[in-house]
């Protein structure tokens, strides 16, 4: 019974996707005109730890939201509370702004559209992306690694006769980068009998161009990093990705229930391969409330991992298990193997969103994601969301000294409180991604020693905001 408890207490604390409660947006239940600008400016302060290291926080925002497309400018800057144990670093935080790509982060999303329209991009963070029906992309977050900021891209085309998606990880420094095309042939030409017409053919292609086989060894730690504190690789060649789905999406009940079987073959380097068969069930309630269910059956050879570019996979491509890169320790792995996936997800804007999803699979273990939003109690909104890659089981969450040695855990609770119009608190607890225990190298190199782990980082703060 406690063990169920302490997972229920974790569902409530948490929801997605995980940097959601860090971006503004325009209200919920606020409707947007297309014909005009609608914008909303924030401004905050607040007192943070990272890594149990205090900073005061200020940061400048903004939603403007014309014609489908949002523009969230954001200026975000952190200045350390020195004292006798750090007096050499300063007062600004360096990891925000030691790199080109960090400015990038002045501008977290550029979108328009939403995805399943007929066209829809997204440029900065990628907090869940997903290609194809996800045996090749699952989840992907680009910005896992907290101090390395990326400019991501995804598109994608929804027209009644073809589509394609289009996914890359860093528009500046791009490693990661797929491309998928969608056809539906039959619909082409002369009407077919129901639900023929709705056969949907899918390939993705795509690689990994630096796929790191081996990442340097320190001394006295498990890696060793660049003056950037980029972990350094010894050795990386292309991974291609390959996949192939098809899929035939059955309208009933007057087009409220969507049933989509499909199958799905996905291939690492043409050499291994993994078969996904499946089944979503979505059910439109309303305009804007939806109820979607999805169980999964899969088989990968040996060698071989579904979702192998999953949530944590720019940490993972260097570093996943005993010392190893994603990449090596696939390609030893031995022996096939099954799993399956079960996903739950339900929105019921504006009271409440839920997903769950629990994949299995004797290649990657037991991974877990929680979402959870609750934007519409009175003066209070809720977000968090929880995602738990390789676990034993509930066990696992006992309590929270458990969950947080989880070497695969990333998490965020945050509650926002209105006390007059314009005028919110806001509190958060995260468990994010960062390379941690840096010690300088030897003296010939200008690098550092470390290795990753997701540290308890916590905010509490003051929110102005202005509608236009």
């Amino acid at each position: 019974m406690r063990a169920w408890i302490a997972a229920l207490v974790v569902g409530l604390l948490v929801s997605s996707p995980v940097h959601a409660g860090d971006l503004p947006d325009v209200d919920a239940g606020r409707s947007v005109d297309d014909r005009a600008v609608t914008a909303q400016l924030s401004g905050e302060l607040a007192l943070i730890a990272l890594a149990d290291e205090p900073f005061v926080q200020i940061t400048a925002s903004a939603v403007i939201a014309y014609r489908g497309w949002r523009f969230v400018p954001r200026v975000p800057v952190r200045f350390r509370l020195v004292d006798d144990r750090y007096p050499e670093l300063g007062a600004l935080r360096a990891q925000d702004w030691d790199e080109v790509g960090d400015f990038s982060r002045l501008l977290p999303k550029v979108s328009y559209g939403r995805d399943g329209e007929l066209f829809h991009v997204r440029v900065g963070e990628l907090p869940d992306a997903t290609v194809g029906f996800g045996a090749l992309v699952d989840r992907y977050d680009n910005t896992i690694d907290i101090d390395h900021y990326q400019t991501g891209v995804y598109a994608s085309v929804n027209h009644p006769m073809m589509g394609g998606q289009l996914l890359v990880d860093d528009a500046f420094d791009p490693a990661v980068a797929l491309l998928r095309f969608v056809a539906r042939p039959l619909s082409w030409g002369p009407a077919l009998p129901w639900p023929l017409g709705s056969l949907q053919l899918g390939v993705t292609l795509g690689a990994d161009f630096r796929a790191p086989h081996v990442a340097a060894v320190g001394k006295l730690r498990p890696l060793m990093a660049d003056a950037e504190r980029r972990v350094v690789v010894s050795e990386s060649e292309p991974l291609a990705l390959f996949a192939a789905d098809v899929s035939l999406p059955v309208d009933v009940f007057d087009d409220r229930l969507r049933l989509t079987p499909y199958v799905e073959v996905a291939s690492l380097d043409f050499g291994t391969s993994g078969v996904h068969v499946g089944v979503i069930a979505a059910w439109r309630i309303d305009a804007m409330s939806h109820l979607r269910i999805r169980g999964e059956y899969r088989y990968h050879a040996a060698g071989h991992m579904p979702g192998y570019v999953s949530a944590f996979y720019d940490v993972e491509r260097v570093a996943y298990a005993r010392g190893r890169t994603k990449r090596s320790f696939a390609e030893q792995l031995g022996a096939a193997g099954h799993g399956f996936l079960l996903e739950a997800d339900v929105k019921l804007p504006p009271w409440v969103g839920l997903g769950v999803q629990v994949a299995h699979d004797t290649a990657g273990g037991t991974d877990v994601r929680i979402d959870v939003s609750a934007p519409n109690m009175g003066p209070v909104e809720l977000r968090g969301g929880i995602v738990a890659l390789d676990i034993d089981g509930i066990s696992d969450f006992d309590s929270v000294a458990a969950a947080r040695g989880l070497k695969r855990l990333v998490a965020v609770g945050q509650v926002r409180i209105r006390i007059v119009d314009g005028l919110l608190l806001r509190g958060a607890i995260k468990h994010q991604w960062r390379l941690v225990d840096l010690i300088p190298a030897d003296s010939a190199s200008a690098g550092y020693e470390g290795d990753f782990a997701a540290g308890l980082d916590w905010e509490v703060g003051v929110v102005g905001q202005l509608r236009l």
